[in-house]
């Protein structure tokens, strides 16, 4: 996230109200200095899946879909391991549906060896809400004592 040109901070491992620890959230506060196409504030949750059993107990328990509320996106970052060897994008995504996956949630590839960079969009994520100036600002503060807690911690 941190390389889109929308993202002005990012963290992971955030706790996220009562909703729970999401695994990485992304947000774009400001709407100064921008082009129409990257104005609105936006604040998207990142939910990361590297194995099956995981996936697959999460959109059972539809735990993942808690994030929905108060972000402006969703997306579901996957490892190749969830999915049979050899799927497809068009696989991927069908059985994501098939799942129970909203279609308004938006899937990136993870690399096979995750210390990799190269994620692979397979699906943008649609909005589901305008965010207003308090959420971002909210949301901000919720980061950055969630940077801090882990620099005090030396755990960076």
């Amino acid at each position: 996230m941190r390389k889109q040109p929308w993202c002005d901070c990012v963290t992971y491992e955030m706790r996220y109200g009562r909703r729970g620890v999401v695994d990485a959230i992304g947000i774009r506060s400001n709407k100064t200095g921008r082009s129409a196409a990257t104005a609105k504030r936006r604040i998207q949750a990142v939910e990361v899946k590297v194995s099956r059993s995981d996936l697959l107990q999460d959109l059972r328990n539809k735990k993942m879909f808690k994030y929905e509320k108060g972000s402006s996106h969703c997306v579901l970052a996957v490892h190749p391991d969830c999915f049979a060897q050899g799927a497809t994008k068009k696989d991927i995504l069908a059985e994501l549906t098939k799942l129970g996956l909203p279609k308004h949630w938006g899937v990136w590839l993870l690399p096979r060896r995750l210390n990799a960079n190269a994620v692979s969009p397979l699906r943008r994520a649609t909005a589901l809400l305008s965010i207003s100036e308090a959420r971002s600002n909210y949301i901000l503060i919720r980061m950055a004592r969630s940077l801090s807690a882990r620099v005090m911690d030396k755990n960076v």
